[in-house]
Order: C-alpha cells, then structure tokens, then sequence
C-alpha cells in the first residue's frame, strides 16, 4: 500500500465483548503506534485513509488488530502483515546482467576467452537483465543477435535463444536492453568452433528404376547394359551424400539423357534427383548423373540402356519393278513383288511370312515367307470388274526383337475396259451446241454416281472458260437411268443414285451461247466422263474417259 491510499478493515467477533478498539500496528518495529477507532462493534467493517505522515522511507512492514480494553488481561486478533510505501515516482533507470547460461554452464558477461562449442550442435543460451529500480513498473526489453564474420548468423526478441554453428570460426553472441527507451550497455558473449570438417566429395545411392513389372536397382559404377523396351517410359531416382552427411554440406546435382551425341532430356536436383525420359528408336542411349559438393565437382555416374524392339512398319515398303506399291486399295495383279527394307543399310534383313485372303469372306488364298529385297512371285487371282470380292495381304515382319503385323486391302480395278463411248452432234439454230453421247457398257454395271464436265474447249481456236457449264436444264439421260437425282457443285453435271447401265445408254448434253451470231464458228470441244463405283470394303473407284467433238461448224 501507499500512504494516502484508503482502506477497509473487515472483523468478526462473539457478543460479548459488545465493543472493541481497532488499532495499528508498527510490525517492523513491533510497537503500537496508533489507535485508530475505539468502542466500535465487535463484527463490522472500518474504512480508513493511510495517513500522509505514516513512516514509509524505507518501506516498513505494519499490521491491525482489534481488542477488548476493559479486559484484564486484554484479548486481541490481529490481521496478516502489510507493507506500506512512499510511492515516490522514481525514473527508470539502467541496471545489470545476470550472468549468462550456455547449456546450462555458467558464463560472466564479456568473456576474455572464448567459449568453445562443438560443430553442428545446437546452443541453448539464457540471461536477464534488471533496470532500475527493481519493480514492476520498470522493466527491461531485450533482445538477441548472433554474428560470424561480421555477417548476422540468428536473432530473436527476449534474452534467450539457440543457434547451431556449421562452420569453424568466431561467433559473437550479443544480448541487448532498454530500460525505459534508453538503450543499455549490451552484454557480449564470444564462441570459438574449430572442430567442423569441409563439405566435400561423397558417394552416389544406387539408380532405382521403376516399371510397370516393378522395382529394380543398379549400383553406380558396375559395367552392364540396362535392357528397356521401346516407347516405355523410364522413370529414375538417385541420390549423392556429400561429406560430412549433414543439412550444410548439400549436393548441387544434374542428369542427362544421350542417344549418341544428341541430348535427348536432362534435369537438376539437390541430394536427391528423379528423373524420365521414352525411347522411341532402338539403340544405346546414356545416363549422366553429376554431382557438386561446395562447388567441387565430383566423379559422375553413367547408365547404358538398350532399346531393340522399335517397330519402323513405315519403313517397310513393297514394290512392283521398281515402282513403290504405297497406297491402301491399289490394284495388285499376279507378278512379281519385293518388300524392301527402306532403313539405313546397318539395319538388320527383314524376314516375314504372309498371308493372302479374299473379302468380305475371308478365306485364304495363299502363304508364303519372304526376305526384304528378295523378290516375291505373289500371284493375285483375276476376278471379275466391279465385284465386291476384294483381296487382303497380312504380312508380318521380324527384325531383331521387333514383331508387327500389317494388312492391305486389294481392292477390284475399275471397269473401265467395259464402258466404250459413241458421239454424235448437230447444231441448233442460234448460238447453242448440242451434243449426244452414247454409252456401251457391257457386261451391266452399276454406278453410284457419275460427273460430267467441260474438259476444254475453243472457238476458232481462242480458248474459252470451260467454266462456261451445260445448261442444267436442258441436260438429260436416255434410256437405262433409274431416276438419278442431278445438281450441278463445281461446274459439272453431277448425277447421283444408282445407276445401272445395260445396253444403250444417252447423254443429251448442251452448251448456250457458244457460237457468235453473226459468223461462221469453228468449236472443239472435249468432255469428260467420270464413273464411281464402291467395291466391297474399297473406296470408291474412279473411271475416267475423255470423248472430243472436232470441227463443229457453226452458226448455220
């Protein structure tokens, strides 16, 4: 308490005595030293200010107690001690630092002699600090940093902490106060480390690769060839350890993945690296792995992977005298074939077997083996013109562990032999050509569509613009059509349905505004027919024939 503070003095006592005295205690000296209340009730309460006059320099320690005077001898209870003070605002002021404590060892502020601490172990360290004077109302903020070679290592509030030293050399440990807002001598602390080993060179892990069949491991530095499969994906880890194996001595690590010279993927990591990359043509390729510890560069580790079973089938062709056969639906006829090997000439010899089957059916017609560049007497049977009986050659080829299949529909040649074309022509009056053409197809052939256009034409011998099209209108089939449907896309005549020709079949065709009015023309013209058929599992084949109406003289 305070002198001039208020207080309430709290007693409870039995009936009789019916009143009691309440007087103050001087404990420190242990004398009375004031009556306060006299013949009050023996339970109550009693509030009382602390008079400004009540020793307190130094503090002194006091206490109440209430008694009976009339009593012989008296009785009285008294009240647990208290402290009463001056109060007097004083200024708070700087003070000491305890010593300080490094892992439970005790160290005076200021050291002469450096404490030694060992490498890569943490350091607990603790001390306070007193402003003055010693109480409640002044109170220090601390704070900490440590430092190596000037540059700072670790810092935190308060005035205690831990840091771990990784190198040799001095650390100075500086804890600092304020008092106040006014900045307190500091106390130093210096540590010497001598005992850390420098980060060097280490040891490569074993390279863990990982499939689909699982898990396997092959150590850095052993000499054998890793087989993979082509188009497979290789996914790898590894790790380096430089020395000593703590968290400050890291490796810098790089991959790189190499199919001759070519780089074909790389990568970068730390102690530990993961990396992947697919194979997609046979051969040897090389994984590099390296390693930096502090910037030294370590002994690397290499990896050879070998890839046999890429499947090249666009590089097998087959060939006719000399000719590529290359397309799905060419016409093969019985003669003589050759499938090449069209890689480099170190490539393995190709051998295969294959198979001749007729569509839709699929019965077999004939086998065989065969040898790249070796040629082949594959005999392809005849069949008849616009039949939906095609033809299918499966072969299968092998080189090295490489194994595919391939098939090629064959497919019937158009019927063009069977279609002979007749013309006839005249003039009508006025600036119009009209011509007919006669179809003789033999034997009956059905057409899914046919396409009629103005292939070239001139009048006296100036070209004109074939873009100049048969009136629509005015062109028509004869005899034989089974109502096909006529439009007219890019400037031809198209008719479209099936179309079966038998016999004799006509095409009335017309030309509008050919001649000139006034004089006598000379036109040649020539038109073009084209025929689409659809063979069984072939595309549509496409019969072209050409007919030319020479010299047609005109305006008449």
């Amino acid at each position: 308490y305070c002198v001039g503070d208020q207080v309430t003095i709290n007693w409870t006592g039995t009936p009789q005595p019916s009143t009691v005295n309440l007087v103050l205690i001087d404990f420190t000296n242990w004398t009375v030293y004031q009556t306060i209340a006299t013949s009050i009730p023996n339970s109550g309460s009693y509030t009382w200010t602390l008079p400004a006059n009540l020793p307190c320099d130094p503090e002194r320690k006091w206490s109440f107690y209430v008694t009976d005077p009339a009593q012989s001898p008296q009785c009285w209870n008294y009240s647990k001690e208290f402290t009463i003070g001056c109060c007097i605002d004083k200024p708070c002021e700087c003070g000491t630092w305890s010593s300080i404590m490094v892992n439970r060892l005790k160290y005076n502020c200021g050291n002469k002699e450096p404490i030694k601490l060992s490498c890569n172990k943490a350091i607990d360290f603790s001390n306070t600090y007193q402003c003055s004077p010693n109480d409640k109302t002044c109170v220090a903020e601390t704070k900490w940093e440590v430092t190596k070679d000037g540059q700072s290592y670790g810092s935190g509030t308060g005035s205690n902490g831990t840091f771990t030293p990784t190198a040799n050399g001095t650390y100075v440990l500086t804890t600092y106060a304020n008092c106040n807002g006014k900045e307190c001598k500091p106390c130093i602390t210096t540590f010497i480390v001598e005992d850390c080993k420098p980060c060097d060179c280490g040891t490569w892990s074993s390279l863990t690769v990982q499939n689909a069949a699982g898990i396997k491991s092959y150590t850095c530095g052993i000499k054998m060839v890793i087989p993979w499969s082509c188009n497979q994906a290789f996914n790898f880890t590894d790790s380096y350890q430089c020395s000593p194996n703590d968290r400050t001595c890291q490796a810098e690590t790089k991959w790189e993945v190499k199919k001759g010279n070519i780089i074909i993927s790389s990568g970068t990591g730390t102690n530990n690296l993961n990396g992947t990359f697919t194979p997609t043509e046979n051969g040897l390729y090389t994984i590099t792995l390296n390693a930096k510890c502090n910037g030294k560069s370590c002994t690397p580790c290499t990896y050879t992977i070998s890839v046999e079973d890429c499947c090249q089938d666009s590089k097998i062709i087959i060939k006719k005298k000399n000719v590529v056969i290359s397309n799905n639906g060419e016409c093969l006829k019985s003669g003589v074939y050759t499938f090449i090997n069209n890689l480099a000439p170190s490539t393995p010899i190709v051998n295969g077997t294959y198979v001749l089957t007729s569509t839709p059916n699929n019965v077999t017609v004939s086998t065989g083996n065969f040898t790249s560049g070796v040629p082949l007497n594959l005999t392809i049977p005849q069949y008849v013109c616009g039949s939906v009986t095609g033809f299918k050659l499966t072969y299968t080829w092998n080189r090295g562990k490489c194994s595919k299949t391939i098939e090629r529909t064959i497919c019937p040649p158009p019927c063009c032999d069977n279609i002979t074309l007749k013309k006839t022509s005249k003039l009508l009056t006025g600036t119009d050509l009209n011509f007919t053409t006669e179809f003789s197809v033999s034997p009956s052939t059905t057409f899914t569509k046919v396409k009629v256009q103005i292939l070239d034409i001139n009048v006296s011998g100036v070209a004109k613009p074939w873009a100049n099209i048969l009136s629509l209108n005015e062109t028509t089939w004869g005899s034989g059509t089974t109502n096909p449907a006529i439009t007219t896309p890019g400037n031809a005549i198209w008719f479209n349905g099936s179309l079966t020709a038998s016999g004799i079949l006509t095409f009335n065709g017309k030309i509008i505004n050919i001649y000139g009015s006034a004089t006598t023309s000379t036109v040649n013209l020539i038109v073009r027919f084209t025929f689409y058929q659809n063979n069984g599992s072939c595309n549509e084949v496409i019969c072209e024939k050409d007919i030319s109406y020479n010299n047609v003289i005109g305006p008449r």
